[in-house]
């Protein structure tokens, strides 16, 4: 997932917790009987109720887009349930609410994909720490 900028895009701190939501498989549930899940790109293991970091890169120009910047290592979420909910149906998995805590970097843009011959722009995060809060039903 890449979140794509626009030109009034800027790193920015977060003041309070910001819900937001993340698309993910279903993992395996481990001896404790916790469950796990997987994000669907990186395929990372993550469960609920932990903090995640990554590393929040500098936005990078993309050739075939004039200049538009994106970026692509950071931990990327929706801004709307509609939009995770959108992608679920497509991919399968399920939708995790999710909290960028404050004091966490961030930048908004969209994350663009296509249904049929039209494109779909969603309001995304990319932030360097997220925490998986919930299963939403």
């Amino acid at each position: 997932m890449c979140l794509n900028l626009n030109e009034k895009s800027e790193l920015l701190v977060a003041e309070k917790d910001i819900v937001v939501y993340k698309y993910v498989r279903i993992a395996d549930i481990n001896t404790n009987g916790v469950q796990f899940y997987r994000t669907p790109f990186m395929f990372s293991r993550v469960q609920l109720g932990t903090p995640y970091f990554s590393d929040l890169q500098t936005p990078i120009p993309i050739v075939y887009s004039n200049g538009q910047k994106v970026i692509m290592e950071a931990l990327h979420s929706f801004g709307t349930l509609y939009a995770a909910k959108i992608i679920t149906r497509m991919m399968g998995g399920i939708v995790i609410k999710c909290i960028i805590p404050a004091g966490s970097n961030y930048y908004i843009g969209t994350f663009k994909f296509n249904i049929g011959n039209k494109c779909h722009e969603y309001k995304s995060y990319a932030s360097d720490c997220l925490k998986y809060v919930s299963v939403v039903k």
